[in-house]
């Protein structure tokens, strides 16, 4: 079983309409009595567990049971962010960085991860933009943005989706020339609630040569 934690967060987009106040939670996870934390059921053996405080509780529940806001209250929704900034995590446009969290840019270096397969080895390709951080992405491709924490810091993170895509072909195609590893970029669909991963197979003398790689 999987269980993992994951910040709340809002996003306050500008539309024509005016403002539009979207979360990782929902109007229904407020519709009882306050609780310290939500649990999403994403399949059967992974859980996700978003902790609250009683502030981020208020704060929260009246900005989703609120959902919109007209163009004109822009200058109030400034004030408004900037007072409660300190106590939940925004992204918007009304922010002078976008965010209520700090900014860093992205690292673009990949991650070979080997995994017993039968009687092989699969060799996936993954990254992880936050250096110590928990997430862990496809190079090149999903979001842009991503938000991860270390050392019990959180931050939002640019990543840098054409480096990434340069070093994964360049990688891809070093490991079929050297290793006559091929990696397939369009792998099976995954379980729900898992992410599909660029993988190849080798054999034990391939996998050896791999860990001799690494400890260069």
């Amino acid at each position: 079983m999987t269980i993992e934690e994951e910040k709340p967060y809002l996003t306050i987009d500008r539309k024509k309409q005016g403002f539009v106040v979207n979360s990782n939670l929902t109007k229904r996870d407020f519709s009882g009595t306050p609780k310290n934390h939500i649990i999403r059921q994403l399949t059967d053996t992974h859980y996700v567990v978003i902790p609250l405080t009683d502030k981020q509780w208020n704060y929260y529940r009246r900005l989703l049971m609120q959902g919109e806001f007209p163009p004109e209250a822009e200058s109030k929704l400034k004030e408004v962010l900037s007072q409660i900034g300190g106590t939940i995590e925004v992204h918007s446009d009304l922010l002078e960085n976008g965010s209520t969290l700090e900014v860093v840019e992205g690292n673009s270096q990949l991650c070979l991860q080997v995994r017993q397969q039968g009687l092989g080895y699969e060799v996936a390709i993954l990254i992880r933009p936050l250096p110590g951080g928990q997430k862990t992405c496809l190079p090149g491709k999903g979001v842009g943005i991503v938000f991860d924490e270390t050392d019990g810091k959180r931050v939002q993170v640019n990543r840098d989706m054409g480096r990434e895509r340069n070093n994964f072909k360049a990688l891809t195609a070093f490991l079929d020339t050297e290793l006559e590893i091929q990696i397939d970029d369009s792998p099976p669909l995954a379980k729900p609630g898992e992410h599909a991963r660029p993988a190849g197979l080798c054999d034990q003398e391939c996998r050896h040569r791999l860990s001799g790689m690494a400890r260069r």
